[in-house]
């Protein structure tokens, strides 16, 4: 009887001196709002969540050449140089990146020699698919694939006879957009293309306009 009683003082003694060692608080869970707290002061940061800038549409009104290659009659590294321009609208489709530019263009070229005068143009319509691989907030630059379709219409004046002539042609090519903010809703912009002629004789064109786009 004596031993067990010394057991159960001697068990005591022990279980007390193991209370005793632990710390008088013990945080079983983090405070409820230290995620809320986090998740605000994250918030808060500047440039996190708008580090790229928002995707918008655009409407530009450029001025530029058409280039069309001619091994007959060329004005500059064999091409025949037409002057006109474009306008446009830049949509964002799907992803922030990705643009399509829908366009209406006309281009011009005069030519006279003695007592011949040739007068060539160009309507065109044409829808872009572009790509932005540099997307700041004053600077972006896209390349993408250019489709044209074009009314191509010339005449021919030799004293008081007249003949006249007209083609239809679709081009495809590479393109590539450079475009500059100038202010909070103005931006520079200077579109750069080469494309070709897919039905009929093959035929390269150029194509380099600079304008305005407007910010919608």
């Amino acid at each position: 009887m004596n031993k067990i009683v010394s057991l159960i003082v001697f068990m005591q003694v022990l279980s007390g001196l193991a209370l005793a060692q632990l710390p008088k608080t013990v945080p079983l869970l983090p405070p409820r709002d230290s995620g809320s707290a986090a998740g605000v002061a994250f918030k808060n940061q500047p440039g996190l969540l708008h580090s790229r800038p928002q995707p918008h549409m655009m409407a530009a009104v450029q001025l530029g050449t058409l280039m069309r290659g001619d091994s007959t009659s060329s004005d500059v590294l064999g091409m025949q140089l037409f002057i006109g321009g474009r306008v446009s609208l830049s949509i964002p489709v799907l992803m922030p990146s990705f643009y399509l530019r829908p366009s209406l263009g006309y281009f011009r070229k005069q030519q006279s020699e003695g007592v011949v005068s040739v007068v060539q143009q160009v309507f065109e319509g044409g829808l872009t698919a572009q790509y932005s691989v540099i997307n700041k907030k004053h600077f972006q630059w896209a390349l993408g694939i250019a489709n044209r379709f074009d009314y191509a219409l010339s005449s021919i004046n030799i004293y008081d006879q007249s003949n006249s002539g007209q083609d239809f042609r679709y081009r495809v090519g590479p393109s590539s957009v450079l475009l500059i903010k100038i202010s909070n809703s103005l931006n520079w912009v200077s579109d750069f293309e080469f494309t070709f002629v897919v039905s009929g004789p093959t035929r390269s064109f150029g194509g380099l306009t600079t304008g305005l786009a407007f910010d919608l």
